[in-house]
């Protein structure tokens, strides 16, 4: 019988992935050249990365067709050829990913993934990405659907976003570096921070502040809603009055620190009170009062404080700026 058992492991290595000893799913070079990439996970379980995995040009890594899956690359690396040029279509497919409606609650961790003319890593909904590297990536580096959790990751070199959460997701600890190679792009995208982060654009927080700012263009009321930009929306008073728990986003805001002065006030539609707002910023109509958030700066009170405002309104077709808040 032992040697019937052993017999066996040593097909399923040769022919398709394998059982570690503790039941984890064993992947490795030799098995995904014999069975073909993409490796095809179809079964929900704990799968482990036993070697480098090389994908050929064209090719797709490891695509997930089912949920509750946990995919550790025990310190391997998945990669696409050697030397490919990243967006230059010479490199691999998605190195990870999961078919829409059937990845959700993937969890993936520890190693690297490298060398994708798409997205390096897209995953569904409820993901949990950490403890990778992920670089050269044609498009984003991370890419993840709602409710998901991307921790202590490093990021470099993608040609759009580094990073991409869906709704009700939280990020911390990640470093993202050279996003938007091939166009605009920014290093993390949606989802709250609920820890620091390090972004070379300056567009996170390195102490995980939700973050705050004033627009450096002016939109009608009914136009506020999308001024604020992927991950923020308008403000309400009572979110950003006290702003020594936030933290001021200069890289997208106005720079508001060039002027304080007696005289300086910073206008800029908001949600403060129980008026509806220009249609309550639904585009419907343009007609009406809106309401302002004005942060007046006050010489007599401290140059750390900022907690000093009025309200007021304005015609809704009257352009302005928009006071922000993180979602």
């Amino acid at each position: 019988m032992s040697m019937f058992r052993l017999a066996m492991a040593l097909l399923l290595v040769a022919t398709g992935p394998g059982w570690a000893a503790d039941g984890q799913i064993e992947i490795n070079q030799a098995s995904a050249s014999a069975s073909g990439f993409p490796v095809v996970l179809s079964q929900p379980g704990s799968y482990l990365l036993t070697s480098d995995l090389q994908v050929p040009q064209g090719d797709g890594g490891i695509r997930l067709l089912t949920s509750d899956i946990s995919l550790d690359l025990g310190g391997f690396r998945i990669s696409g050829p050697s030397g490919c040029d990243a967006g230059q279509g010479e490199c691999a497919e998605e190195l990870i990913s999961a078919a829409t409606g059937q990845g959700d609650r993937v969890t993936l961790r520890n190693g690297t993934v490298r060398g994708s003319s798409e997205s390096c890593i897209e995953l569904d909904d409820l993901a949990h990405v950490t403890g990778l590297l992920v670089l050269d990536c044609g498009k984003r580096g991370i890419d993840v659907g709602d409710r998901s959790l991307v921790t202590d990751n490093r990021v470099s070199l993608t040609g759009e976003d580094g990073i991409r959460l869906g709704t009700d997701s939280g990020y911390a600890r990640n470093v993202v570096s050279r996003a938007g190679e091939l166009g605009p792009a920014s290093a993390i995208v949606g989802g709250r921070a609920i820890g620091g982060n390090l972004c070379d654009d300056d567009t996170c927080s390195a102490r995980g502040a939700r973050r705050y700012f004033l627009t450096t263009n002016e939109v009608v009321g009914e136009a506020a809603q999308a001024a604020c930009g992927p991950g923020f929306r308008v403000a309400r008073l009572w979110e950003i009055h006290d702003p020594s728990s936030l933290e001021y986003d200069f890289k997208r805001g106005l720079d508001i620190g060039k002027f304080q002065t007696a005289s300086d006030a910073f206008l800029g539609w908001m949600y403060a009170g129980s008026d509806v707002h220009c249609g309550d910023w639904t585009g419907v109509g343009s007609f009406g009062q809106g309401r302002l958030g004005i942060l007046v700066f006050d010489l007599s009170r401290p140059p750390d404080d900022l907690n000093h405002w009025s309200i007021g309104s304005s015609e809704c077709d009257f352009p302005r700026a928009v006071w922000c808040v993180e979602e």
